[in-house]
C-alpha cells in the first residue's frame, strides 16, 4: 500500500504507478476516496494505491507518473500476509 504525495506531502490525485523502468505492473488497485470501489485507473484524492503481494518476489523499484510532477523511484517488497507502506513524493 502506498501514498503519492507532492513535495509538501499533500495527496496527489490522478497519478499512475508503474515499475521503476516505466513499464506496467501486473496489477495496481486504486481505491476511490471513500473505499467503496476499487476499480480506479489512477489515484483518487487520497493518493492511495495498493500493490498485491503477488507483484514482488524480491525488491522492486516503482515510480508514480503524473503530468506536471516529477517523482523519484522507490523500492518496495512484499511477503505474504504482511503489508508494506511507502510514500512516493514529488521532487
Amino acid at each position: 500500500m502506498g501514498f503519492v504525495v507532492d513535495s509538501t506531502f499533500n495527496m496527489v490525485a490522478d497519478a499512475v504507478i508503474k515499475k521503476g523502468d516505466g513499464t506496467e505492473l501486473d496489477e495496481v488497485i486504486y481505491p476511490n476516496a471513500d473505499f467503496t470501489a476499487f476499480d480506479g485507473t489512477a489515484t483518487s484524492t487520497t493518493g492511495i494505491f495498493v500493490l498485491p503481494d503477488t507483484n514482488f518476489a524480491s525488491v522492486t523499484e516503482i515510480a508514480a507518473e503524473k503530468t506536471g510532477l516529477t517523482f523519484g523511484k522507490e523500492q518496495v517488497a512484499a511477503k505474504a500476509g504482511f503489508c508494506f507502506f511507502t510514500f512516493i513524493q514529488a521532487e
